[in-house]
Formats: C-alpha cells, structure tokens, sequence
C-alpha cells in the first residue's frame, strides 16, 4: 500500500551533499546547493542499484520498517513486533518474533543491533528495556535502562544510547553502556532544551560509519556532523544550506505547543533541515534533506564536481522507469556506503498496470502474484562517486 512520507514531520529524512568544503572556524562546512534541485533523474547515471524481493507469505507480512542492516551475507530489518533476517536473494532464513506481555518479551521493537556472534539485541523504548536473544531465539538475557532510548549503536566497547529529545538527569543526549555490567559509563552531547521543548522526532539514522572508521552521528534540526570517540562526540562538520538553515532565534522565540512551532515553521517557507541521514564514503558524501516541503537527496563529491541533487528518480534497470518520489520512501543508510529504499510492491504493481510500459522480465512473474499486503521491494542504490 502506498504510504506518503511528507505528512510525517516528525520523521524526515535528510542526505546533505557536501561537494565544497570551506572552513568556518576550526570546523569544514558542507554546501549544499538547495536551489539546484531535480525531479527526474536517471538513476543510473549516479549510481549502481539492484532490487531484492523479499519472500512473503500470510505469516510473514512486515508493517512499517524501522531499521535494516545489510551485508553481503544477510539483510536484518524489523517492524515493531519481529526481527527478520533474510538472504541475498530475498528468502526468510530466521525470524525472531517475541512480542507480548509475559517474561522475555518485548511489547514492541525500537530498534535492534545484531552482534558478531548473530546473536540479537532488541531495544524496547516503552519497557525502558534490552534484550539479547541467541541464534536459537532463546533469551540469553535483559537489561533495564535509567533512561528512555530511541536508537542505539553496537560497538567493540559495548553500546552507545541515543536518548533524543528526553531529558534524563545529565542533561546529554548520548549514553555509553558497558554490556559486561549494563553501567553507563559516560555521557556526551548536551540536550539542546530550546529545540526539546518542541521536537520530539524519531531519527531512522542518526549513527552511520565513516569512511576513515569509526562513526558519524547526526539529528534532525541540527546542522552540526559530529565523530564519536572515547572523548564523546566530537564536531566534525557544519551543515550550510545557501544560507536556509534555520536560525538558533526561531527556537527561542518560544511557542505554545508543537503544532503551533510547525505551522509557524512551515509558514517561513524558506528554511532548509534534517539532518537524518549522513553517509561518507571515500569518494562522496550523501545527505538528506527537507526544502520547501520536499525530500531531497545531494550526492556531492569530495571532488568539489559533479554535485547533483535530486528529490525524485527513474530506474532504468531492474524496473525499467519506475519513477521513485523521496517523499514517499524511507531511507537506510549502510556500513557499505550503499542506501538501501523500501519499495511498495503493489505500487510498482500499480504503475505498470497503469501504463503502457512492459513489465521488466526480472519481476514480472513476481508482480502477477503480489498482492496489496505483499512484503517490499529493496532497491539498493551505490552511488559511483
């Protein structure tokens, strides 16, 4: 079923493209042309992409999806209520499904990391809770947390916890959690309680590598790139939107609810801001981002040329023409530099029915089956810069 993004200002989706990097103090600052914007590019002049059909059946329909983690071994994506981790190919090879109200389980899925061993770490916001499940499915074990958490990053040294928009009594946004004991160790990244008061957003990728190693760690209405160490997370880059970003004074101002800081802020009309995803790759950045209420994507080059960016595209193959609107898909940056965009199968279904292009002979046995609940397409793009 086709799902609109746009109406969801609290889940947007930012891929700023730096092409020039100038400095402004002792930080880089990434352009973004925002005024350069394209809705019908072809694809496949940026970039390499690939389509995976996920395997459906009655009992494996997936709902809205959180986060997906790939590699050239497995795809691990959730919705609320399961973890599922599927082949190259698309075929189901697990599926953890606990959810419910009795001992080891979850009440719902707020994000998951999948460690060396496959064994799977499911966070529970609501439960204000962890839990590690092994390869057999069985719980191995539960942590309680001191705080409410939306996102979290498995590393060598255990897990980083973003809190969001939460206040908890360190005033800081990130939470390093020894596993061996489930003590937090330190905190980073001040909450910002002018911007709290008001945007209580959901960020899909607010941890995403960096091509030098290491990780990158980004939000939504904040400018501001930052690199995690053991010092904390560290500035490492400023966001410049043609001077669209929006200014520190309009969260000040002071508003009486979120409704009214919306329609205030959609009012201006000419602000630019994400940031949700950020992928650096040794050849480019990627970012996201929103502009005059239209998600758009910058491929920029460390290069400095060749910057495109886009809000809309066109495959060529494996779905000949298939028109691809970024306000209508979500967006899931990889470790690998891909980006990995759910695709509606009955919406491609759709489409060609409706028009007089053939159907591609890679899916068109497929599409006669899909029906209006059929699990996504996954178009994986890799961008040639």
């Amino acid at each position: 079923m086709k799902r609109s993004i746009l109406p969801l200002l609290f889940s947007v989706f930012l891929l700023p493209g730096c092409g020039n990097r100038t400095s402004t103090g002792s930080l880089p600052v990434l352009s973004v042309p925002c005024s350069s914007v394209s809705s019908d590019v072809q694809l496949e002049e940026l970039a390499t992409a690939s389509v995976i059909r996920l395997s459906s059946s009655d009992s494996l329909l997936l709902n809205d999806i959180l986060r997906i983690h790939a590699d050239a071994r497995s795809i691990w994506l959730s919705d609320r209520s399961s973890v599922c981790c599927f082949s190259p190919a698309g075929e189901l090879l697990r599926r953890l499904s606990r959810q419910g109200q009795g001992p080891g389980e979850y009440t719902g899925i707020t994000d998951f990391q999948v460690d060396a061993e496959g064994n799977v770490w499911v966070l529970s916001r609501s439960q204000q809770r962890l839990f590690l499940y092994g390869k057999d499915d069985r719980l191995l074990r539960t942590l309680d947390l001191p705080l409410w958490v939306e996102n979290m990053k498995l590393t060598e040294d255990g897990l980083v916890l973003y809190s969001g928009n939460e206040p908890d009594d360190s005033g800081m946004q990130l939470h390093w959690m020894a596993l061996s004991s489930g003590t937090i160790l330190r905190h980073a990244k001040p909450l910002d309680r002018k911007q709290a008061a008001y945007l209580h957003v959901h960020n899909r990728n607010p941890f995403q590598s960096a091509s030098s190693g290491g990780c990158h760690f980004s939000q939504l209405f904040n400018d501001t790139v930052y690199t995690l160490t053991e010092a904390g997370a560290v500035p490492s880059a400023v966001v410049d939107f043609e001077g669209h970003n929006v200014p520190a004074s309009f969260y000040a101002a002071g508003y009486q609810d979120i409704m009214e800081f919306f329609q205030k802020f959609h009012g201006v009309g000419t602000y630019a801001y994400g940031l949700n995803l950020f992928l650096d790759t040794p050849q480019a950045y990627c970012l996201s981002y929103y502009y005059q209420k239209q998600c758009c994507l910058a491929v920029l080059p460390k290069s400095g040329t060749g910057q495109r960016v886009m809000n809309g595209f066109r495959l060529s193959s494996p779905l000949s023409d298939y028109p691809v609107d970024l306000n209508e898909v979500a967006m899931f940056a990889q470790d690998d530099g891909s980006i990995i965009l759910p695709l509606d199968a009955a919406s491609v279904k759709e489409y060609y029915a409706a028009s007089s292009r053939p159907v591609p002979s890679e899916v068109s046995a497929y599409l006669q089956e899909v029906s209006e609940d059929a699990n996504p397409f996954l178009l994986v793009v890799r961008f040639h810069q």
